[in-house]
């Protein structure tokens, strides 16, 4: 009889001990979790704070890449050369023009323009520079 009672006082032993690291885990888990949350950073990619379309751009053409040029001051864009097909919306003097992109990926607003594509740009103006990002409605051509 004393042997089954000290066996069973050492199962409810086992099953208190259990229990606690049981809820020691999910407290740890509970703890982390919210440590996550209040301290996580949110990242977003490219956030569209300025949406450019036909009445907001200044310039509006189709053309064809002919150089692309990565600049790294002050700091890092790309220059996209054009050759101008059709001028739908400003006014050009030459046939070639300089169009400003922050990066050539979507994650960065940038637009992943490719030699010898055609392409419908929306351009507006900043910094005294005509500049196009996803966040225009500049797109490649089908031909």
């Amino acid at each position: 009889m004393q042997t089954s009672l000290a066996c069973a006082q050492r199962l409810e032993r086992r099953r208190l001990q259990d229990g606690r690291k049981t809820i020691g885990i999910m407290f740890m888990k509970m703890f982390c979790g919210l440590l996550l949350f209040v301290f996580s950073i949110p990242s977003f990619g490219c956030d569209c704070n300025r949406s450019v379309g036909y009445d907001e751009a200044n310039l509006v053409f189709i053309g064809n890449v002919v150089h692309i040029k990565k600049n790294t001051k002050p700091y890092v864009d790309f220059a996209i050369t054009f050759k101008v097909c059709t001028v739908e919306k400003g006014k050009l003097k030459t046939k070639r023009i300089i169009i400003y992109t922050p990066c050539l990926m979507d994650p960065c607003c940038g637009i992943p323009f490719k030699l010898d594509e055609k392409y419908r740009v929306y351009a507006y103006l900043e910094d005294n520079k005509l500049c196009t990002n996803l966040c225009t409605e500049t797109s490649k051509m089908n031909e």
